[in-house]
Parts: structure tokens; sequence; C-alpha cells
């Protein structure tokens, strides 16, 4: 069962080669994650996203902009809805 203070977020990067990286890097950092396909009311061109549910978004924001700088996209999801925070 999920917090109730857990949000959902949704890490999209443009390439198949980011996402594999990026699943290396949040697995040293012992963050638990889905790798998921990319949502309907988003795009990405290679099709796959992370999923990420807790409260630890700024640290795990700050890993990946410091190894991906601006390949990578953040949105922040609220009922159906996706807000882009990154």
């Amino acid at each position: 069962m999920s917090n109730s203070t857990d949000n959902e977020y949704i890490f999209i990067f443009n390439s198949i080669h980011r996402v594999m990286k990026a699943e290396r890097i949040l697995k040293k950092a012992g963050v638990k994650f889905i790798l998921m396909p990319v949502p309907r009311q988003l795009t990405s061109d290679c099709g796959l996203s992370i999923k990420y549910t807790g409260d630890r978004y700024a640290e795990i924001r700050d890993a990946l902009v410091e190894h991906f700088s601006n390949k990578v996209l953040a949105y922040e999801k609220a009922g159906e809805d996706y807000t882009k925070i990154l």
C-alpha cells in the first residue's frame, strides 16, 4: 500500500541508452522505480520511461540532471493529468 504523501513522477529520456543509464544510476542509489512505456498523454522518442513514486524527487532529479543535463524531462501525475516539472 502506498503512503498517501507519496507523489508519482515520470522521467522521460530521448533515447533507450539514456533510460538504461538512468536505471543503473537509480539502482546504485537504492531508488525503487518501475520501467514502463511512456504514458499516452506524453511523448517520447524512445517510448520507455521511469516511474517513481515517493518523496525523494529532488534527490532523484538532481542525480539525473547531473548525468543528463537537459536530456531528461520530468512530470508529476495528478489524477489522470501530468504536469511538466523539469
